[in-house]
């Protein structure tokens, strides 16, 4: 078990851990729904994790990669991709010094995407995907800052619940 942003202390899932060789046996194996530079993707409805041996950090990659199975035994309804990832990145403590540098430089250059976008840079090349983790880490963090009755844990608890993301997020901020 791990202690999970606004879920607390839990197991994930049983689930089928899948190690590629490399960027062609990961496209292969997603049948081509990974990015060429990702290092790992979680299917939480058929609970698998596909990892790249390849790459450095398996562990933390894991750790992700658990981020999204865990988040998706709770919350079954429609998410925005830049909430997925920011809470898998947010979830792993993937969100370091450099991602907040980068992030700061980013604000002050007038580059910050609206949420729509965000989640088109997500999905986009590994530059723009690097800023729209940070980003989308960040919003996250910033949910989990909200004083009660606001913050993650209440987020996450209505749209276990089946609460539309929308107004949950409203309520919760």
């Amino acid at each position: 078990p791990l202690t999970w942003p606004g879920l607390g202390r839990r197991r994930p899932p049983p689930f089928t851990l899948v190690l590629a060789d490399d960027s062609l046996a990961m496209a292969r194996l997603t049948r081509g729904r990974a990015p060429g530079w990702g290092a790992g993707v979680a299917f939480p409805g058929a609970r698998a994790v596909i990892l790249r041996a390849d790459l450095p950090d398996l562990e933390q990659t894991l750790r992700h990669e658990l981020g999204h199975l865990v988040l998706r035994d709770v919350v079954r309804g429609r998410l925005p991709l830049w909430f997925e990832e920011g809470y898998a990145v947010y979830g792993a403590g993937e969100f370091g010094r450099s991602d907040a540098l980068a992030l700061n430089l980013a604000v002050a250059a007038g580059r910050v995407p609206s949420l729509q976008e965000l989640d088109a840079m997500l999905r986009g090349s590994a530059t723009s995907a690097d800023l729209a983790y940070a980003l989308a880490a960040s919003a996250l963090e910033e949910i989990a800052r909200r004083p009660a009755p606001g913050g993650l844990g209440p987020l996450l608890e209505r749209l276990g619940a089946g609460e539309d993301f929308d107004a949950a997020l409203l309520g919760a901020t």
